[in-house]
C-alpha cells in the first residue's frame, strides 16, 4: 500500500471517529516571505483545545501551472496542545510528476476554515527541500446533517512555500489565498470533538 493510500486510510478512520520569485519557474509553489506576513492584516489566534482536520482533496489550480493535484492530510491537536499529523501531495507539472510529504507543524480552525502548515520531509522537486514549509488553507462547506442534494464542494488553496516563522504566522493569522473547489474528496474539520480520546495519532 502506498503512503498516500495509508494516509487516506487515516482520513477514513478520522472521519469515523468524528463522524518564491515573481517569475514563474520550472518548480513549485510561490515562496512567501516574512515581509508578506507583516503586510497581512487578517487576525485570528489559535487555540490549544483538542481539534482535528481530515482531508482528501483532488482539485485543479490551473492558474498555478499544475494539474491533477491531490493531497491527503490528517492533523490532530492533542489535549496537551501538541500538534501532530501527516501530509502527502502529488501533482502533475506538465509531464512531470511531483510528490511531497511531511509532518503537520501547526494548524488553526476558524469557523469552517483551517489554516495548515507542513514541514517537508521528502520532495522530488529540487526547489522544495526537506525543512521547507508548505502552507495552505482548507474549507469545509458542509454540515453532516445536510442532505446530499444540498451539499456544495469543499474548497482548498494551493500550497505556498515559507520558512518556520511564515508557517506559524499563517496558522496564527492567515494569508489571503485563492480557493479552488474540490473535484473529488472532502475536507472535515472537528473543532470541538465529543470523544475524549485523542484519536488515531
Amino acid at each position: 500500500m502506498s503512503s498516500l493510500s495509508r494516509l487516506g486510510s487515516w482520513v477514513l478512520v478520522g472521519a469515523a471517529l468524528a463522524a518564491c520569485s515573481d517569475t514563474p519557474r520550472v518548480v513549485g509553489p510561490t515562496r512567501i516571505t516574512a515581509a508578506d506576513a507583516e503586510a497581512n492584516s487578517a487576525s485570528t489566534s489559535s487555540t490549544a483545545r483538542r481539534q482535528f482536520v481530515f482531508g482528501d482533496a483532488l482539485f485543479e489550480p490551473a492558474d498555478q501551472g499544475v494539474s491533477h493535484v491531490r493531497y491527503v492530510v490528517i492533523a490532530v491537536r492533542k489535549k496537551s496542545g501538541l500538534t501532530v499529523g501527516e501530509f502527502e501531495m502529488r501533482l502533475l507539472r506538465g509531464t512531470n510528476r511531483e510528490r511531497f510529504n511531511g509532518d503537520v507543524s501547526c494548524f488553526t480552525i476558524d469557523g469552517n476554515t483551517a489554516r495548515i502548515a507542513v514541514k517537508v520531509e521528502e520532495s522530488n522537486n529540487p526547489d522544495v527541500k526537506p525543512g521547507d514549509f508548505l502552507i495552505f488553507t482548507a474549507q469545509d462547506n458542509n454540515d453532516p446533517s445536510q442532505k446530499r442534494a444540498d451539499r456544495v464542494a469543499d474548497q482548498t488553496s494551493f500550497v505556498f512555500l515559507g520558512d518556520a516563522s511564515v508557517a506559524q504566522f499563517h496558522c496564527d493569522v492567515g494569508f489571503s489565498v485563492t480557493m479552488y473547489p474540490l473535484e473529488r474528496g472532502q475536507i472535515e474539520l472537528i473543532p470541538n470533538p465529543d470523544n475524549e480520546d485523542d484519536g488515531p495519532i
